[in-house]
């Protein structure tokens, strides 16, 4: 259950309250969702891979689509991975 002591709450934008989640760590993002097939350490893997493996490759290596892993190298997947 969330708390609803009202010392602890505060008004704010969308945005800060998805930066305030990433920061209490309650962010279901990565693979602390329940639905993620990939793994931080295959994430990075699949960047580090970049132009050594076609995309469809990777895409069957992994389990996902092509379009992810194109996500997954560019960036726009998985933003806040280094």
């Amino acid at each position: 259950d969330g708390c609803i002591n009202q010392h602890h709450l505060y008004w704010g934008t969308h945005l800060e309250n998805m930066d305030d989640r990433n920061t209490h760590g309650t962010s279901n993002r990565g693979e602390t969702n329940g639905l993620a097939k990939l793994t931080e350490s295959d994430v990075l893997e699949i960047r580090r891979l970049r132009g050594q493996f076609r995309q469809d490759i990777l895409a069957q290596r992994y389990g996902v689509c092509a379009v992810t892993i194109s996500e997954i190298q560019t960036r726009s997947a998985w933003s806040w991975l280094e």
